[in-house]
C-alpha cells in the first residue's frame, strides 16, 4: 500500500514504538559527511540500526491510522516481472529494453546493455548489465534475494559494489582483472583531483586520452 503522513507525525510514532531505531538513525545523520552532491551517513552508526519495515515498525502498532480504498491502477513495480507487465509489449507479450533480438518468444522481458539474443523462450526474464547476467522464470524472480544472499556468503564484490564506482572526482570502471593485473577506465571531472598514491608491490601504467 501507500502511506501518507506528515514527517513530524511519523517521527512522533517512531519515537513511541521504535525509540532505539529513531535514535540510531539520528546518530547516523548527525555524523554524516558531505561528499560533493552526496550526503553519506555514518556507516557504523547506520549499520547498528535495526532493520524493519514501516509496516511492522509503526503502522501495525499505531492507533491513529485509517485505511481508504484507492483504485488508481497502482503498481509499485517491485520486480522485473512487474516491470514487464507495465511495459509496452508486442503481440506475443514480450517487452524489451536495449539491444535485444527475440525469435519465437512469448511473455518475456529482456534488458540488455550489450546484445541479448533469445530463441524459443516463454515466460522468462533476462537482465544483462556490466555487473552480471540474470536469467529466470518470471514467476520466480522474487528469489533473486536468495542469489544476493549467496553472493554475500561467498564474499563476492557484486553483492555490494557495481563495476563502475563513483567518487567525488569522477568515476572508475574496472573493465578487466585477473590474478596479477587489473585494468581500470578512469574518468576525472573538470577540476577534479585524485590522491597521490605509491605502491611497493605493483606497477601502474597510465594512458591519458
Amino acid at each position: 500500500g501507500m502511506f501518507l503522513f506528515k514527517a513530524s507525525r511519523y517521527l512522533q510514532e517512531l519515537e513511541r514504538f521504535q525509540p532505539e531505531m529513531l535514535a540510531g538513525s539520528r546518530s547516523a545523520w548527525q555524523q554524516a559527511r558531505r561528499d560533493t552532491d552526496f550526503t553519506r551517513l555514518d556507516k557504523a552508526a547506520f549499520a547498528a540500526v535495526a532493520s524493519d519495515s514501516i509496516d511492522y515498525a509503526v503502522m501495525e502498532k499505531t492507533a491513529d491510522a485509517v485505511v481508504i480504498p484507492l483504485d488508481a491502477g497502482w503498481n509499485d513495480v517491485g520486480s522485473w516481472t512487474a516491470l514487464r507487465d507495465v511495459s509496452q509489449q508486442d503481440g506475443d507479450g514480450n517487452a524489451h529494453q536495449g539491444d535485444v533480438i527475440a525469435i519465437d518468444c512469448r511473455n518475456t522481458y529482456a534488458y540488455g546493455q550489450r546484445l541479448v539474443a533469445m530463441v524459443g523462450l516463454d515466460d522468462v526474464i533476462v537482465v544483462e548489465t556490466d555487473d552480471a547476467v540474470l536469467v529466470g522464470k518470471a514467476d520466480r524472480m522474487q528469489e533473486v534475494k536468495t542469489v544476493v544472499s549467496q553472493l554475500k556468503t561467498e564474499g563476492r564484490s557484486e553483492a555490494t559494489w557495481h563495476r563502475k564506482v563513483y567518487r567525488p572526482w569522477g568515476a572508475y570502471d574496472s573493465i578487466d582483472n585477473g590474478a596479477r593485473f587489473q585494468v581500470k577506465r578512469i574518468t576525472v571531472k573538470p577540476g577534479g583531483t585524485l590522491s597521490l598514491q605509491m605502491h611497493h608491490h605493483r606497477a601502474e601504467h597510465w594512458i591519458v586520452v
